[in-house]
């Protein structure tokens, strides 16, 4: 392989690596304590000017706990993937909610930045600015598909779930709230949740009435609060005029009559695309592959191009698509209510 080849490929290593890395992390420092080296050899080896070893490169992966085709070139008739399982305990769950954190404080720190989400189910983020809603969600997670121990034989009520995985919900929504994002909804993407909570209503799963009956209340609130963000074209409520002036619009939201098979989100984070897929539920797996996140962007844009905006201006749609949604929930609260 020639010289050039191997400069090009450390460049897209060192990229890549940047990409992942916590935003308030510097690429310099990282590699000057992790190779044991000076800051002045690390910068040698970003320009290129000396090349990383197979042995730095193997230390560094080691470390963030990444394979080695992640960072590599992009391979024609393969793709890597790295996965984040979320194992059967409690702290297991606040690891990946601190990644999660972790993943979109280092979007919105870049630039451009950007979120496109084929949403076969509300997306998640939204689930986490209401408290006893986020509680329900987290439950039915860790209980009904992760099976953690500790819930076993216990029915829902919002205390069950630790205020501090409630709490880095919250941040986790108000981060997504700050980054430029485009969903693509269709009208199943809510049904899953009014499942949920109808399947845990029947089988007597709630503790009390009333938590079932605030889970709706919340559920229909947080559908609500979604329909405004896209009457605005912005998802910071609470005062959109003050969002920087780039970003005054950082939300579109399309409805699309195309069924959507699973969860895939597109990210541009600066000049790297990142393509993430739910698997099962909330774990993920996720790659940096060019030719798969070009072939995911061209496939979304095909997605958008047969859907129907209803951010803005398309307040007839919107209004149409949202009480489609919204009549399933009253019917659910009045199930309820009645007992």
């Amino acid at each position: 392989m020639s010289s050039k080849s191997n400069h090009v490929i450390q460049q897209r290593f060192l990229q890549k690596l940047k990409a992942i890395i916590p935003s308030n992390y510097s690429l310099v420092d990282e590699l000057a304590d992790l190779l044991q080296i000076s800051t002045d050899s690390a910068y040698r080896r970003i320009r290129g000017e000396t090349a990383v070893s197979m042995d730095e490169v193997v230390r560094l992966c080691q470390h963030y706990k990444i394979p080695l085709g992640l960072l590599g070139a992009d391979q024609t008739d393969g793709v890597t993937f790295n996965y984040k399982l979320v194992s059967d305990h409690t702290e297991s769950f606040k690891e990946y909610l601190t990644k999660l954190l972790a993943d979109l404080q280092k979007i919105r720190s870049a630039h451009p930045k950007q979120v496109i989400y084929a949403a076969a189910d509300v997306p998640l983020f939204h689930h986490f600015n209401y408290p006893e809603q986020a509680a329900f969600k987290f439950f039915y997670w860790l209980n009904s598909v992760s099976n953690l121990p500790t819930l076993e034989g216990k029915s829902f009520t919002p205390s069950v779930i630790p205020a501090e995985l409630i709490a880095l919900g919250k941040q986790v929504y108000d981060v997504y709230c700050d980054i430029p994002s485009i969903e693509i909804w269709t009208e199943e993407s809510a049904n899953s949740t009014i499942k949920q909570i109808d399947y845990y209503w029947e089988a007597g799963l709630f503790e009390q009435q009333a938590d079932a009956v605030l889970v709706v209340e919340q559920l229909a609130e947080m559908l609500h609060s979604i329909q405004t963000m896209a009457k605005q074209r912005n998802k910071n409520l609470a005062n959109p005029a003050n969002s920087k002036k780039n970003e005054k619009e950082n939300f579109l939201l399309y409805h699309s009559e195309i069924q959507i098979g699973n969860n895939n989100i597109l990210v541009q984070v600066g000049s790297t695309k990142v393509n993430y897929l739910r698997h099962q539920t909330f774990n993920y797996m996720y790659t940096t592959n060019t030719r798969f996140c070009n072939e995911t962007e061209a496939w979304m844009a095909n997605l958008i191009s047969k859907s129907i905006l209803i951010s803005g201006v398309s307040e007839k749609q919107r209004y149409q698509f949202f009480k489609g949604i919204q009549k399933n929930v009253a019917k659910l609260l009045t199930k309820v209510k009645e007992g």
